[in-house]
């Protein structure tokens, strides 16, 4: 049973935390992973030849690069919501661009082999940290939920359950000019967050321009 509980005057439903359960034959990486950033940063990323790895204790105090499988993104992430109540809502999926261009107007978008990557990646549930009742308060009674994270090759279980997921890298990601996938220009309301539950169409549509005639076109096709 969860308990209830006031964290930062929002009410908060403490939950604990589940490990879905581990099946034979789901422990398979994607593929590729993905990275979104500004344009102006994308150019300084291809010019040092690597993703940095953000120190532990900034933004979501996890160590690493993150990045996303871009089905999980678009089947899972557009369905994840916050509701404050009366702080309102928003919607992940429309964030993450927000996010990732912080309030430049063109996103970017790298498309990273998980062969490069290390053995020692790990991923984090965002949808079991909100049903846990994060909430994205960042004091010492949710951190520990923040640096909640799992093996990578139990990726597979949680995104058949419908998991929000993200994969994060303990080290540097070795970057190639060839690994920008394409740069586009995210609508206005794209440079805000976006008050609301939904995911935009202007959040899909963004996604359809940056992978136009490319593999990962197909994905986006079933929206």
């Amino acid at each position: 049973m969860g308990t209830i509980q006031t964290v930062n005057n929002i009410l908060v439903k403490k939950l604990p935390y589940v490990r879905p359960t581990v099946t034979q034959d789901v422990r398979k990486l994607p593929k590729f992973l993905y990275h979104f950033t500004s344009a102006e940063n994308a150019d300084k990323i291809i010019k040092s030849g690597k993703l940095i790895a953000k120190e532990e204790g900034s933004d979501f105090n996890v160590a690493g690069v993150f990045m996303f499988d871009l089905e999980n993104f678009v089947k899972n992430w557009s369905k994840l919501f916050i509701d404050n109540g009366e702080y309102g809502s928003f919607n992940f999926f429309n964030a993450l661009f927000t996010q990732a261009t912080k309030g430049e107007k063109n996103i970017a978008c790298f498309r990273i082999p998980t062969k490069r990557l290390s053995k020692n990646m790990v991923i984090r549930d965002q949808s079991n940290l909100i049903n846990a009742g994060e909430k994205l308060n960042f004091g010492e009674d949710v951190s520990e939920l923040i640096k909640k994270v799992d093996d990578a090759e139990l990726y597979r279980i949680y995104h058949q359950k419908g998991h929000a997921i993200e994969f994060i890298n303990p080290a540097d990601v070795k970057i190639n000019k060839e690994d920008l996938v394409n740069i586009a220009e995210i609508p206005q309301e794209l440079t805000t967050y976006v008050p609301g539950k939904e995911p935009l169409e202007s959040a899909f549509n963004t996604l359809r321009y940056l992978f136009i005639k490319q593999p990962e076109a197909r994905i986006l096709e079933r929206i």
